[in-house]
């Protein structure tokens, strides 16, 4: 090496790097660092996704706290087994469900959502908690009893002319049964969306007839004693949109039909249901009309009059083809449809003086 006698060669140290060894270092540093902040970043969204207070979807994933900030709500002290949900129906809705002690449930809901309704809980089969409550903003839903599920209780037996039907069979698929083999007397109940116990149990029907003008016998189960009897058409005593049995669970019943022509009574109960569709959402999901009609008025014409139709509340909506219809828009839930009913009926009593008496029954 040649230069002048102001260069200097410096020599490594003992254990020191070389400056070529030093800038390697340097570079893998850069090169690190950010692989190692994004590895950290998935571990805390992995984190974040999957603690246990929330859960993913669909849609996305909504902490405790957003989803009861939406109800204007923060999740009590001592409240546990929280789950939380975002769902994507029309506009964002987020619900929440927890646990807590049932002696304080009511001071948060006081505190949470003054003149909110009166809380409807179900029991949990957790002994150290009397109370299990499902929330929304602002409402908490649920049966304080035992739901038996009809679904599967769906035997139908044709003799003749008459049918025996189970609680769980489907009246629509019932009407179409008996026009398909020439029985007459449903032809009028097409369209209904209803399983037979419930029709029997609140005589389901309209202006061409109710289901009790059909009807010969009924099996039902006393809730009080859990006695089961069949009960003739001629020791019951109807009426309009009740059946009058009491306390009681309908299990089974017997139809009996005329027998007729196949294609006039097909013909017959598909101009009913033209006639039904053109005026009610029949195609859309819905519990049927809503109130019973206020003689002399009718509650769809006084709901209208009130300019409620497409009135609603969360994913359940006032009818724009028939106001006592309440249809599912999407998402709807059981207290979206009682806070819908409460809506109208208190509208309605304002604007019209009159008291709407809901049809379908609520627990």
């Amino acid at each position: 090496m040649t230069g002048s006698p102001d260069d200097q060669v410096e020599e490594p140290e003992a254990g020191g790097s070389a400056p070529g060894g030093t800038r390697w270092g340097v570079v893998l540093g850069i090169v690190a660092l950010p692989a190692l902040l994004a590895a950290g970043a998935l571990v805390l969204l992995g984190l974040w996704l999957f603690t246990d207070d929330s859960v993913s979807a669909g849609v996305g994933t909504a902490p405790c706290e957003r989803a009861l900030a939406f109800g204007g709500a923060k999740a009590p002290k001592g409240a546990y087994d929280t789950s939380c949900a975002v769902r994507s129906d029309p506009g964002t809705r987020y619900t929440a469900s927890f646990r807590m002690p049932s002696d304080e449930v009511r001071g948060w809901l006081t505190a949470t959502y003054p003149g909110a309704p009166e809380p409807r809980d179900r029991r949990c089969p957790d002994s150290a908690v009397d109370r299990c409550l499902d929330l929304g903003p602002g409402e908490v839903s649920g049966v304080d009893a035992a739901v038996l599920c009809t679904s599967t209780m769906r035997r139908c037996i044709r003799e003749d002319e008459r049918y025996r039907v189970w609680a769980g069979t489907s009246l629509p698929g019932l009407v179409n049964d008996a026009a398909k083999h020439g029985l007459s007397g449903l032809e009028g109940l097409v369209g209904i969306p209803a399983q037979i116990g419930g029709a029997v149990r609140m005589n389901a029907g309209g202006r061409w007839g109710e289901i009790f003008d059909v009807l010969e016998s009924v099996t039902v189960c006393d809730l009080a004693t859990a006695e089961v009897r069949t009960l003739a058409r001629a020791e019951t005593s109807p009426s309009y949109r009740h059946s009058n049995l009491g306390d009681v669970l309908v299990l089974e019943a017997t139809l009996r039909l005329k027998p007729g022509d196949a294609k006039a009574i097909a013909e017959e109960t598909k101009s009913h249901l033209l006639e039904k569709n053109a005026a009610q959402p029949v195609a859309e999901p819905s519990a049927g009309c809503i109130f019973k009609n206020p003689k002399p008025d009718r509650a769809g014409l006084v709901i209208e009059a009130c300019g409620l139709k497409g009135a609603r509340v969360g994913g359940v909506e006032v009818s724009r083809k028939h106001a006592n219809y309440f249809v599912n828009a999407g998402g709807g839930t059981c207290a979206d449809a009682l806070a819908l009913i409460a809506l109208v009926r208190d509208r309605v009593r304002r604007e019209r003086s009159v008291d709407l008496e809901t049809e379908v029954q609520i627990w």
